[in-house]
C-alpha cells in the first residue's frame, strides 16, 4: 500500500512540473491581474491616440501640398491665357499690318499704271511733234537753200519773205524746246517708275517678313495651345479666362460710362448740336426685330449650362456665332462707338451706345472699320470676323445689355434672320 501511495505521489509530482513548464513556456495563458489589465489598455489607448495625430498631421500636409499645387496649377493656366492672349494680339496687329501692305502695294501698283499709261501717251505726243519739228527743218532748210516757197504762199517782197522765215524760226526753236520738255517729262515718269517699282519691292519684302512671323507666332501659338490642354484642357481654362473677361468688360463698361457722361457734359458745353443724340425708347421698341451682327450659324446660346466634363455650371453671357475668317460684321441698330480696341479675353472688341444705357458689343472681330466717337448706321459695317482673343477658331461673340446686365441676345434679334 506504501508502494501505491508513492506511485501516487510521485505523479503528482510529474504533473506538477509539467504544469510550471507550460506556463513558463506560454502553451498555458495565465490571466493577468486587475491593475495589469488597466494599464495595459491605458497602453493602447495611448498609442492609438498618438497614431491618429500622426494620420491627421500627414493627412493636413498631403491637403497642404494638394493646395500648393493646385495654386501652382492655377497660376501656370492663367500664365498660359495670358501668353495665349498676347500671342493672339500680336498675330492680329501682323495680319492688321498684311492687310494695309497689300492695299499699298495695289495704290502703287494702279499709279504705276497709271504712269505707264501717261509715259505712253507722252512718247506718242514726242514722236508727232518730232514728225512735225522734221517737216518743219526740212522746209526751212528748202527755203534758205533755194529761197523756193513751195509749201506757202509766194512772199510779196523781200521783207515779207525775211518776215516768214523768221516766223518758221520761232517756231521750230518752240517746238524744239516742247520736245525737250516733253523728254525731260518721260525721263522724271520713268525716274518715278522705278522708284515706286523699288517700294513695290520693299514692301514685298517687308509683306514676306510679316508672314514669316505670322507663322512663327501661329506656331507659337499652337504650343502654347497644346501646353494649355495639358495642364487643364481648353475647356477649363476658357471658363477661367472668360470670368476674369467678364470682370474687365463689368469695369472697363463702367470706366467707360463714366467718361461718356462727362464728355458728353464738355460736348454739350462747346457746340449745342451733336453729331448723334438717341432717342429715347426707339432702341427698346425694335426688340425681337434687330438683324444678325453677321451671317453664320449659332454656336451657342445665352445663359446657364452645364459643362459635361467636369459638371459645372457657367454663364453665357451672349451668343456666340460661327463665321468665316473675313466675313463682314455689322452694328444691328445706329448709334454711337463707345469702344473698339482690344480687351483681355474678348479679343479685338466694340461695343456701341444705343441710348437708354443699351448697349451692343461684338468680340473677337479681325480688323477694326470705326473707332470711338464714331456714329454708325442701321446694319453699317464695322468689322470683319476673325479669331482674336480665343483659341476657338473664327467666331463672334455679341451681346445686348442694359446698363451692366447682359440680356438673351436671341430675344431682341428677328427670328428667322
Amino acid at each position: 500500500m506504501f508502494y501505491l501511495f508513492k506511485i501516487e505521489l510521485n505523479k503528482i509530482n510529474i504533473l506538477g512540473m509539467f504544469l510550471i513548464l507550460a506556463v513558463s513556456l506560454g502553451w498555458i495563458m495565465v490571466p493577468p491581474a486587475r491593475g495589469e489589465t488597466v494599464a495595459h489598455k491605458k497602453s493602447l489607448k495611448k498609442m492609438t491616440r498618438k497614431k491618429n495625430v500622426v494620420d491627421i498631421r500627414l493627412l493636413e500636409n498631403r491637403i497642404s501640398a494638394l493646395e500648393k499645387e493646385a495654386n501652382q496649377l492655377s497660376q501656370t493656366r492663367l500664365n498660359i491665357v495670358r501668353q495665349l492672349d498676347d500671342v493672339n494680339q500680336s498675330i492680329n496687329q501682323r495680319r492688321l499690318r498684311v492687310s494695309l501692305v497689300s492695299q499699298e502695294n495695289n495704290e502703287i501698283t494702279r499709279e504705276i499704271k497709271r504712269l505707264e499709261k501717261k509715259q505712253k501717251a507722252v512718247i506718242n505726243t514726242i514722236d508727232q511733234n518730232r514728225s512735225i519739228v522734221g517737216e518743219r527743218l526740212c522746209a526751212l532748210h528748202r527755203i534758205r537753200g533755194t529761197g523756193s516757197w513751195s509749201l506757202f504762199s509766194k512772199p510779196r517782197s523781200l521783207f515779207d519773205f525775211w518776215k516768214r522765215q523768221q516766223t518758221l524760226t520761232v517756231i521750230l526753236a518752240s517746238d524744239v524746246d516742247l520736245v525737250k520738255k516733253q523728254a525731260a517729262d518721260l525721263k522724271k515718269l520713268e525716274q518715278t517708275t522705278l522708284l515706286l517699282e523699288g517700294e513695290i519691292r520693299e514692301k514685298q519684302r517687308l509683306d514676306s517678313r510679316l508672314n514669316l512671323e505670322i507663322k512663327a507666332l501661329e506656331n507659337q501659338k499652337a504650343k502654347r495651345q497644346a501646353l494649355l490642354a495639358e495642364v487643364k484642357g481648353k475647356r477649363a481654362l476658357t471658363k477661367a479666362a472668360m470670368v476674369s473677361a467678364r470682370k474687365a468688360l463689368v469695369k472697363t463698361m463702367q470706366s467707360l460710362k463714366k467718361s461718356s457722361l462727362s464728355s458728353d457734359d464738355i460736348s454739350e458745353k462747346k457746340s449745342p448740336a451733336r453729331k448723334w443724340k438717341a432717342e429715347k425708347g426707339l432702341f427698346l421698341s425694335r426688340r425681337g426685330r434687330l438683324p444678325m451682327p453677321v451671317d453664320g450659324h449659332i454656336l451657342s446660346k445665352f445663359g446657364t449650362r452645364i459643362d459635361e466634363d467636369d459638371k459645372t455650371f457657367t454663364f453665357q453671357t451672349g451668343v456666340d456665332i460661327r463665321v468665316d475668317m473675313g466675313e463682314p460684321v455689322k452694328s444691328v441698330f445706329r448709334g454711337e462707338i463707345l469702344y473698339a480696341d482690344w480687351l483681355k479675353g474678348y479679343g479685338n472688341l466694340i461695343i456701341i451706345n444705343h441710348g437708354d444705357n443699351y448697349y451692343t458689343l461684338y468680340a473677337h472681330v479681325e480688323e477694326l472699320f470705326k473707332q470711338k466717337g464714331d456714329v454708325v448706321e442701321d446694319r453699317e459695317v464695322i468689322a470683319t470676323a476673325g479669331d482674336t482673343g480665343t483659341v476657338r477658331g473664327p467666331y463672334l461673340h455679341f451681346e445686348v445689355r442694359h446698363h451692366d446686365k447682359p440680356m438673351d441676345p436671341l430675344k431682341w434679334l428677328k427670328k428667322g434672320a
